[in-house]
């Protein structure tokens, strides 16, 4: 019995959101036109899974490549063929930085090869503030959809130094951080309204 095939038609021309100029307001159809004011770029990412690496290995190679221009790292656990557990590394990148970052995985790690693929990205527009705490000064980051304020978040690195520097833990300087952007968040939502 044979089977049987069937054909569409289509273009040459590749569809406008795989192009890889940033671009200011979405153009993805699937994402839908809420969104126009948020910022979209393109990025690479690399993918390998690693079965047979000391977990220290792992975070020393991690710490390297953000160092090298990695936009983000992260592990996940898995399962690979006959059962056995393993560890998929992905990377996110500017296509400019990818080369690097391949070379570093091939060459620190057991990896004999990695994955490539690019996905669209759609970030909210953001700036930055200053927090005052007990403690001192807390820069927090705002983002914002369609012109609107819609979250305020501590920076981890500032909320580290001044738990460190104060002896305090870090959850009770997050915490006091929160209470002192809610009613920033809160006055700019009802203005929106």
């Amino acid at each position: 019995m044979r089977g049987r095939h069937s054909r569409t038609g289509g273009t040459s021309q590749p569809p406008p959101h795989l192009s890889r100029r940033k671009k200011k307001g979405l153009t993805h159809p699937s994402v839908g036109a809420g969104y126009q004011r948020a910022d979209t770029d393109t990025v690479d990412i690399i993918e390998t899974n690693i079965d047979d690496m000391s977990p220290e290995i792992t975070g020393y190679v991690m710490e390297k490549l953000f160092a090298h221009g990695a936009l983000d790292v992260f592990l996940t656990p898995i399962f690979m063929k006959k059962g056995r557990a393993a560890t998929k590394i992905t990377v996110l990148c500017h296509a400019d930085y990818r080369d690097r970052l391949i070379e570093m995985l091939l060459t620190e790690t057991t990896t004999f090869g990695v994955r490539l693929s690019s996905a669209t990205r759609v970030k909210l527009r953001r700036d930055f503030i200053q927090i005052e705490t007990q403690w001192g000064p807390i820069q927090a980051k705002r983002g914002y959809l369609n012109g609107t304020l819609i979250k305020t978040v501590p920076e981890y690195e500032d909320c580290k130094r001044v738990a460190e520097e104060n002896n305090v833990p870090i959850r009770d300087v997050y915490v006091e951080t929160l209470r002192a952007i809610t009613p920033l968040t809160t006055q700019n939502h009802s203005a929106h309204r």
